[in-house]
C-alpha cells in the first residue's frame, strides 16, 4: 500500500503540471527574451535554439531564482541554525502542500525558524526555496510552461530530478 500512496503521489505532483493557469503563472516568472539573449550571446557547442534555452532556464534558475536550503538562516537575525525537529503544518503550510514541517533554532538569537516543505508548484514560484523535492517540482514546471518536455523524476532512495527531453542529445 505504500508503494501504490508513493507512485499515486508522484503522478499528482506531475499531473498538476498540465494545469494551463498554472502553467501561465510560471510562464510570467521567466525572462525568455533575457534567457534568449544569453544563448545568442555565448558559444553554442552544438546547441539549438531549444538546448540553448534550456540551458540558460537552467542557469537562471540554479544561480538567480531558486535558493537550494539546506538550513534555512534565521528569520530574525540572518544567524546560522540548527534542526530541533518537526513542527506541525498550519493551514496555509498545508495549502501549499506541506504536509511535513522542519523546525530550526538559531545559534545567536535563539528564535525558531518553520521550514515547510512544500509540494505546490504554485507555491515554490513564490518562495523560491528548498531541496531537491521542491527543485525538481519548479523547474519543472518552468521547463513545461516554456513547451520543454521535461519529466519529474522521484526514485525509490527519495531523490528527486528533472529530465529534459533533448532531440540532438
Amino acid at each position: 500500500m505504500k508503494l501504490e500512496g508513493w507512485l499515486r503521489s508522484g503522478c499528482q505532483t506531475s499531473d498538476r503540471m498540465d494545469d494551463a493557469a498554472l502553467r501561465a503563472e510560471a510562464r510570467a516568472v521567466v525572462p525568455v527574451a533575457t534567457l534568449r539573449e544569453r544563448h545568442a550571446a555565448v558559444p553554442h557547442d552544438g546547441d539549438d535554439e531549444h538546448d540553448g534555452l534550456v540551458r540558460q532556464l537552467l542557469a537562471w534558475f540554479k544561480f538567480e531564482f531558486f535558493r537550494w536550503v539546506n538550513q534555512p538562516p534565521c528569520d530574525a537575525c540572518g544567524g546560522a541554525t540548527r534542526s530541533v525537529g518537526s513542527a506541525p503544518p498550519t493551514a496555509d503550510d498545508l495549502a501549499g502542500g506541506a504536509h511535513r514541517v522542519e523546525l530550526y533554532a538559531c545559534t545567536r538569537c535563539g528564535s525558531h525558524v518553520r521550514f515547510p516543505r512544500y509540494n505546490s508548484a504554485r507555491r515554490l514560484l513564490v518562495t523560491r526555496r528548498g531541496r531537491c523535492g521542491e527543485w525538481a517540482n519548479a523547474f519543472t514546471l518552468l521547463c513545461r510552461a516554456l513547451g520543454v518536455c521535461a519529466r519529474y523524476v522521484h526514485d525509490v532512495t527519495d531523490h528527486v530530478w528533472t529530465e529534459v527531453w533533448s532531440a540532438r542529445r
